[in-house]
């Protein structure tokens, strides 16, 4: 079962992996998160996957971390 503590946990293993590679990890995952860091609603189709009002969200951290 796909629950928010496991993504978060799949996110932290992601990140740990880019660090061992000295690989930057770009985490745009907060504009996603309610008050409880759980993803909200109106973002994901099912819980997990992003529609499109969550890539819109997201949009601005993207362009921040390509500009760098």
């Amino acid at each position: 079962m796909r629950t928010n503590p496991k993504i978060a946990e799949a996110n932290a293993a992601v990140k740990k992996l880019a660090e061992k590679h000295h690989a930057k990890y770009i985490d745009i995952n907060d504009p996603l998160k309610d008050e409880n860091g759980n993803l909200k609603a109106e973002y994901t189709i099912e819980g997990m996957h992003i529609k499109e009002e969550g890539y819109r969200a997201i949009f601005p951290e993207f362009i921040r971390y390509a500009m760098e």
